[in-house]
């Protein structure tokens, strides 16, 4: 190996130790982003139970009947059913990695495309350690797999809002433009499919999933500035009262975002998806349960320049 080489191969190493690095610290703003999201659905799951719990209350004081009608209601669970897991999604597909194989990583100076090994990976759990009775949590691989689960089976424990849980996945690439000054389209290839469910016995659940792209300047050794954050709703539901819904789908996520970028910088191209439930499991009147499930392949992400 001549001199030349191994100084080509020790800068590469360094270049990849450094994304590696600074990528596990640019992550932290995934969980920030979360943790706003977090705090507003928490504020308004809480305002609509204390309302429940209120309408509950005028109903249970008004005659004995109505009472014993609201804890006979309360009582009835249907939520029993054993959460079957989703499978299939985010294998190996030989047709879409043939396809990668055929590309080359510059196929013109405006037209690149990022396959795997990517280059970072992030999950988050909320709350810490509460996983619940039958989920798997969030996990993310470098191929460009993701997998979030969230079930919350009944159990007999005195929370009332205080049921809930949200979890997130994403995997990251790093992309440097060629020119000083260009407009960046980047467009990922993601397949993915969920399956939720809510149930109420006159309390709420709500249930929701997200997909998106989120996307970071390097500013400095641990520094980062957010460039944009899209993310497409995958689901969002609510039950109250006696109420059961459910859906199970499957799709490609593969919307188009445009940035202002220069050569000068580095850039951090995420894809992440996220999942969240609010639940009852146990009140004075009733319970309410949910659980969701989403699995999701990032195959390859496209760049398109303009300058």
């Amino acid at each position: 190996m001549t001199q030349k080489q191994e100084e080509t191969n020790r800068s590469k190493a360094a270049l990849c130790d450094w994304h590696k690095r600074e990528g596990e610290l640019a992550a932290s703003a995934l969980t920030d982003v979360l943790n706003e999201q977090t705090g507003r659905q928490r504020k308004a799951y809480a305002s609509e139970w204390e309302r429940h719990e209120r309408l509950l209350e005028i109903l249970v004081s008004s005659s004995p009947a109505a009472r014993k009608l609201v804890e006979t209601i309360g009582a009835m669970k249907v939520f029993d059913v054993g959460v079957e897991k989703l499978s299939g999604v985010g294998k190996s597909d030989f047709v879409l990695n043939h396809q990668m194989d055929i590309m080359s990583n510059s196929l013109t100076d405006r037209l690149s495309f990022r396959g795997k090994p990517f280059d970072a990976r992030w999950t988050e759990f909320r709350p810490f350690n509460r996983w619940g009775t039958a989920a798997r949590g969030p996990s993310a691989q470098l191929d460009g797999t993701m997998s979030l689960d969230l079930t919350e089976t009944y159990v007999d424990r005195p929370i009332a809002y205080g049921g809930w849980m949200r979890n997130a996945a994403g995997v990251g690439t790093w992309f440097k433009p060629k020119s000083k000054s260009t407009y960046v389209r980047v467009a990922p290839f993601c397949d993915y499919g969920f399956r939720w469910k809510d149930d109420s016995s006159l309390q709420v659940a709500h249930n929701s999933g997200d997909i998106g792209v989120f996307i970071q300047r390097f500013l400095g050794p641990g520094q980062f500035e957010t460039v944009l954050d899209d993310r497409t709703e995958l689901w969002r539901d609510g039950t109250s009262w006696y109420q059961t819904h459910q859906d199970e789908q499957s799709g490609y996520f593969t919307k188009s975002n445009y940035f202002w970028a220069s050569s000068s910088d580095w850039y951090l191209v995420w894809v992440w998806c996220n999942s969240a439930i609010d639940f009852a499991t146990k009140t004075t009147f009733g319970s309410s349960r949910a659980y969701n499930n989403l699995l999701a392949h990032l195959r390859w992400l496209v760049f398109e320049q303009w300058a």
